[in-house]
């Protein structure tokens, strides 16, 4: 089944210990980064601890310093002088390691280096007595089966790597380490003091709280904003209202003196009453209606020295030849308004 929502929802937090609760941490900081714009998720950085590559007891050369922010963001400053109190990541060198993949059952991933391990005397190129295996990426292939990336080093080599910086406070042995200064693969951890720890505790602990507490200040913002953007709306909507209410009203004052509508067969009616007995010939410029009145214009020809039309053709001469300007008037009939 595929899995919702971003991949740090399901990773999962067990116990209660300094390192679960260090997992719970990076959980809350994946989280934040998420949403977090550039300038918060790069807020903050310090230095963590210093990368160092290992070749052969001759050959150790540093990579640079790690920075991380308070969100967790990290970053390789190379060509940096890390200070003297900084833990190492000590990293092998390509030449020390193999790399290769697995093909396991994908109910292997409950016990995955137990998994792992049980296949190793088939891929491992050196005796198993000096081999050391350290886990990468697992991916699903086929359905019901995950592909593990493993990387193969001896364990004389990681021994002689921690003993080549004897003195030094050495946090892990990885490999293949990225642009950002993470290990893809770690072979060994050693363990802090225990004073060490409670600090360390009490820093994530400390980072926990920072973190809810910017989640709630980004939040908190947000909704600020959003409460801005709906007075605005609502104040927009109420100036609106009150527009339309002024116009409404202006259209009800106009209502009282407006003349009653007619319907369309009204008008066709008194216009065909008003012309019936126009002289043949006659031709009609303009129709208009007033509140009560139909006025009719036009020409007519000045042949017509008989006038039948009713009421009587007021005549004027025009600017044609033959034909005279005429007007009239007539009363409508008064139009009831409907009850409703």
């Amino acid at each position: 089944m595929p899995q919702l929502g971003p991949a740090f929802l399901h990773e999962p937090i067990t116990g209660l210990s300094l390192p679960d609760w260090r997992k719970a941490l990076d959980w809350q900081l994946k989280g934040l980064r998420l949403w977090a714009p550039r300038r918060l998720r790069e807020y903050g950085f310090t230095e963590k601890e210093s990368i160092v590559e290992f070749e052969n007891s001759t050959k150790i050369d540093t990579l640079g310093t790690v920075e991380k922010s308070l969100l967790g963001e990290q970053r390789l400053v190379r060509e940096k002088t890390s200070a003297d109190d900084l833990p190492i990541a000590l990293i092998l060198h390509d030449s020390l390691i193999f790399e290769t993949m697995i093909d396991l059952p994908a109910a292997a991933r409950a016990s995955l280096a137990d998994a792992v391990a049980m296949r190793l005397d088939e891929v491992a190129p050196i005796p198993p007595e000096d081999t050391a295996f350290a886990i990468g990426g697992v991916k699903k292939t086929n359905p019901g089966r995950i592909q593990v990336d493993i990387a193969i080093a001896k364990k004389s080599s990681i021994n002689e790597a921690a003993k080549s910086l004897a003195g030094k406070r050495v946090k892990t042995v990885g490999a293949a380490a990225d642009a950002t200064g993470k290990a893809k693969y770690s072979f060994k951890t050693f363990s802090e003091p225990a004073d060490r720890k409670l600090r360390q505790w009490a820093i994530a602990a400390a980072a926990m709280w920072a973190s809810f507490i910017l989640l709630g200040a980004a939040f908190d913002h947000r909704t600020s904003q959003r409460l801005a953007v709906l007075e605005n709306y609502e104040t927009d909507l109420i100036n609106e209202a009150r527009r339309l209410r002024t116009d409404a009203d202006k259209f009800a004052a106009l209502a009282l003196v407006a003349p009653p509508l007619r319907s369309v067969r009204d008008a066709q009616d008194a216009i065909s009453q008003a012309t019936t007995d126009l002289p043949d010939g006659s031709i009609i410029s303009e129709i208009s209606f007033a509140t009560d009145i139909l006025q009719v214009s036009g020409l007519t020809p000045t042949v017509s020295a008989s006038d039948a039309a009713t009421p009587p053709l007021r005549r004027d001469p025009s600017e044609y030849a033959g034909y005279d300007k005429f007007q009239f008037t007539r009363p409508l009939s008064p139009v009831t308004k409907e009850s409703d």
